[in-house]
């Protein structure tokens, strides 16, 4: 028999946490959140990527908790599509943020509801 877990809750970022290095996840980490489920602990998946990016991982683990996603900016029922929170940059300092990051020489990628802006593509935004 296994002892009371003494929390009911696990919030699991994605990337190097989830999965590997070869951006997989193994068979034994999902196996460790079934068995957190099976002993009453809800998972709930936090990342930095986009919430659609978090969706098949979320499936994958027959998971029904929200995503956190964006950075932490949006909270969503993927099964309903409501969205619980969400916290965007507000327009004007967006605004001023791209384009100081943009006088600078620095490559920007923010998110939209619609998508993912990137001023720029390099072999690194094509990693992200």
């Amino acid at each position: 028999m296994n002892p009371p877990i003494p929390f009911r809750l696990a919030a699991i970022d994605i990337d190097g946490t989830l999965l590997g290095p070869d951006s997989q996840m193994s068979a034994e980490n999902a196996e460790a959140i079934a068995a957190l489920r099976d002993r009453g602990v809800r998972i709930i998946l936090a990342s930095g990527r986009r919430h659609e990016n978090m969706v098949r991982f979320h499936d994958r683990l027959g998971l029904d908790a929200p995503l956190v996603s964006c950075q932490g900016a949006l909270v969503k029922d993927e099964k309903s599509g409501r969205i619980i929170r969400q916290h965007p940059v507000p327009a004007a300092l967006a605004s001023e943020i791209v384009h100081d990051g943009l006088a600078r020489g620095m490559t920007i990628i923010y998110y939209q509801m619609n998508g993912i802006y990137i001023s720029q593509r390099n072999r690194f935004t094509e990693l992200y």
